[in-house]
């Protein structure tokens, strides 16, 4: 195996440890929200558990439009061609807007009975409804900071959306304590008010966007016009299958959920902690997946295949090297992390089993999500949606159930299931980028 290209390997970092930070403060939100709410009683933090992932699920048809501007903004550029770029950017505007605001309508119309699907407990229920509810008011605006966002990346721009997001998260972590606990003559809206103080941090980054525009300083500006079909068709054409993936894990994550409340409160309580704790270890995966694709992008779109492929073995390793450390560290820390969010000694040990399996499930996390990364800036969305969840059905469910459920593991066997599916689908994705991307990829410019 020949050397990590240095060049390259910078090329790769230089995009990759800002949307390291963005990402990092995405997963703030929730983390941060989990901190105060853990402050009112376990009933709050497993309600924040159960809808924070239906939250996540009608965050799903804004993916599609994130996927498809990056790979169209990164390959228009890359082909010299930037005014089609332009359009990309501001015709999904327009189409983000609209999905967005229909989106959120829904979803507030059926909160309650979408929350009871997933939880049992109807103290947990009502609970974890409001929290839904104020997220989902959110939602328009989340979604045009997504695709935003997006676009900004596949103009190699990660440092933008790196600084809105630290404002925006000031914001937040002003607001939770202020609308949770009813500081400085604020009502006091518990569980509600965290997620208030959410959805106005994401119109917050939206203003200082609008601000940004105005003055003509954003790396790409959008050619704002009604939708046509052309470039409606190519975002969907890339945009579909990486929804239909988000779709797929926000429905198999619900089902997965529901397979650990089945185990009690206290699981579920202890699943949500270490979610959101592992997520400061996932955030590095994402962020390699956004540069490797930001950069292999420009490359397809100039028709530079081996270069493109050389960056794609660059940003693999780097990827590797980075989550192993950062995966092992958090396994090492385990034991004391649970103990800042939650004092119940049970909660506390099975979070600490949690955070031990995701750990070291790093390793198989970087192949994953850096190598779906490369496939999707080569223009294939397909092969990493079929991959994923065949995975996640097969290993994460259909093995961590067995293990959980007839074994008699509860949710540690359920967590052994979410190891396995990691390693999987890294395992396979990595497998057909070695054999056959050269006739995977697509350019769409």
């Amino acid at each position: 195996m020949k050397p990590i290209d240095m060049e390259l390997a910078k090329k790769v970092f230089k995009l990759a440890w800002p949307a390291l930070i963005e990402y990092f403060l995405t997963s703030l939100y929730t983390l941060v929200d989990t901190y105060f709410v853990s402050k009112l009683s376990v009933e709050d933090v497993a309600a924040l558990g159960g809808a924070g992932y239906i939250a996540w699920a009608f965050w799903v048809p804004g993916f599609a439009f994130v996927a498809g501007v990056t790979i169209l903004v990164a390959q228009g550029l890359g082909a010299g061609k930037k005014d089609f770029a332009r359009k990309v950017f501001g015709e999904a505007l327009i189409m983000t807007l609209t999905i967005g605001s229909l989106a959120s309508l829904v979803g507030i119309l059926f909160a309650k009975e979408i929350v009871g699907i997933v939880v049992v407990d109807p103290k947990v229920t009502a609970k974890g409804t409001q929290y839904l509810f104020a997220r989902l008011l959110g939602l328009p605006g989340m979604y045009i900071v997504f695709t935003i966002n997006s676009a900004l990346r596949g103009a190699k721009d990660t440092k933008t959306p790196m600084k809105t997001g630290i404002l925006g998260n000031v914001f937040n972590m002003i607001l939770d304590p202020i609308l949770i606990f009813g500081l400085f003559g604020a009502p006091k809206l518990g569980i509600f008010g965290a997620g208030i103080a959410s959805s106005l941090s994401f119109y917050m980054i939206l203003t200082l966007y609008l601000a940004l525009g105005l003055k003509g300083v954003l790396t790409i500006t959008p050619k704002i016009s009604l939708p046509t079909w052309d470039i409606v068709s190519k975002i969907f054409k890339l945009g579909i299958p990486v929804a239909f993936q988000r779709a797929a894990f926000s429905l198999l994550n619900l089902i997965y959920v529901s397979i650990i409340a089945r185990f009690g409160y206290v699981a579920l309580a202890a699943h949500q902690i270490g979610l959101r704790i592992e997520s400061l270890a996932f955030m590095p995966a994402m962020a390699f997946r956004i540069a490797t694709s930001a950069l292999v992008g420009h490359e397809i779109g100039a028709r530079r295949i081996a270069k493109a492929k050389e960056i794609a073995e660059a940003g693999i390793r780097l990827s590797l090297i980075f989550l192993t450390a950062v995966g092992f560290s958090l396994a090492a820390i385990s034991p004391y992390v649970p103990k800042f969010f939650v004092s119940n000694r049970e909660v506390t040990f099975l979070a600490m089993i949690y955070l031990i399996l995701a750990g070291t499930s790093e390793p198989g996390l970087s192949f994953a999500m850096t190598v779906s990364g490369v496939f999707e800036g080569g223009g294939n969305t397909v092969v990493p949606t079929i991959v994923n969840i065949a995975s996640m059905i097969s290993a994460r469910l259909a093995l961590g159930y067995f293990l959980g459920a007839y074994m008699g593991l509860g949710a540690i066997g359920a967590w052994i299931g979410m190891f396995a599916d990691v390693y999987l689908r890294g395992a396979v994705l990595y497998i057909l980028y070695r054999l056959k991307y050269e006739r995977l990829i697509k350019i769409w410019v």
